[in-house]
């Protein structure tokens, strides 16, 4: 038994190590992407022409060894006459032996029309990829397979665009504008193919269907020409302006039940379970995330709630 949870360990971490180097990658899981357009778009700093901070903890796999975490801290604010935003993302995920921490600043410029807005953003930053083989434990003591460790800065880009009015709201982002491969197994060079990174797509939308029931849907589009496609559709209904229930479906993935509550007029808590479709979700509890939201707002913006 102790010789198969390390031979699983070890294929978990070999495939961890190539998605963090693969040439066509996603960007990190997050199941409740509808409450924090930041963390897949940097257009959306200064959305609302509020300030914001949010702050997000994913454990995808729970209860297997090693499985995936994402701690994720964003905020942004509009800048005098709310013309110009800026903000900033901290991302740190973990699989395994291997890690990422990629520290990216945002900023947005915005063109209002009536009651609407279309904002333009780009983000720059700095990654550091680490995988350290001297944590594996072996059965052959200082097996010198285990002894290389890896550690690689890249820089990074993001560019995206972002519309919204009270009742809808769509974006296009590119959230790595560049791909990387290893050179010599030692550093990572990084290369432009719009082929093979990232391209997502987001839309959504908010009616009231009831008295205090609000009906909210959207979907997440993210695609790599060259490799695949994932897709998220989700529902959420929002209740006297306080308490949210939603599901989602991760195509051929995983069904995903969201939960948030309005603490107070600056404050939100929200929960997400995921459940997997395949063998190795089956085997664990599922995945769980955590996000907690302040946004400044004053009571004017209370009688007119934003729900994007």
């Amino acid at each position: 038994m102790r010789e198969r949870g390390i031979y699983i360990a070890f294929i978990v971490c070999m495939i961890a190590g190539f998605n963090l180097v693969s040439v066509a990658q996603y960007s990190s899981t997050n199941s409740q992407y509808m409450f924090n357009g930041l963390i897949l778009n940097p257009a959306y700093a200064g959305a609302g022409n509020v300030a914001a901070v949010s702050l997000n903890y994913r454990n995808q796999w729970t209860g297997f060894s090693g499985s995936p975490e994402t701690q994720t801290l964003s905020g942004h604010t509009p800048l005098r006459g709310n013309t110009i935003s800026v903000g900033g993302i901290l991302t740190h995920d973990k699989i395994g032996v291997n890690s990422d921490l990629n520290l990216m600043g945002v900023a947005s410029y915005k063109i209002e029309y009536r009651r609407s807005q279309l904002n333009f953003g780009l983000g720059a930053g700095i990654g550091l990829t680490q995988s350290l083989w001297s944590d594996v434990v072996t059965e052959q003591e200082n097996d010198q397979l285990f002894q290389n460790d890896k550690s690689s800065f890249r820089p990074l880009f993001s560019m995206g665009m972002y519309y919204e009015n009270k009742d809808w709201y769509a974006g296009y982002s590119a959230p790595m504008l560049l791909s990387y491969s290893y050179v010599s197994n030692e550093k990572l060079k990084p290369f432009f193919s719009p082929a093979q990174m990232e391209h997502d797509l987001t839309a959504g939308m908010a009616r009231r269907i009831g008295r205090g029931v609000t009906f909210k849907p959207s979907f997440l589009l993210k695609v790599i020409p060259t490799a695949s496609y994932q897709l998220d559709l989700n529902a959420n209904f929002i209740f006297q302006e306080k308490y949210w229930a939603g599901i989602s479906v991760r195509m051929d993935r995983s069904v995903i039940v969201l939960l948030e509550y309005q603490i107070n007029l600056q404050f939100r808590i929200g929960y997400a379970y995921d459940h997997g479709f395949n063998a190795l979700a089956r085997n664990t509890f599922g995945s769980h995330e955590l996000m907690l939201i302040w946004q400044k707002k004053n009571r004017s913006l209370a009688r007119s709630p934003r729900y994007f």
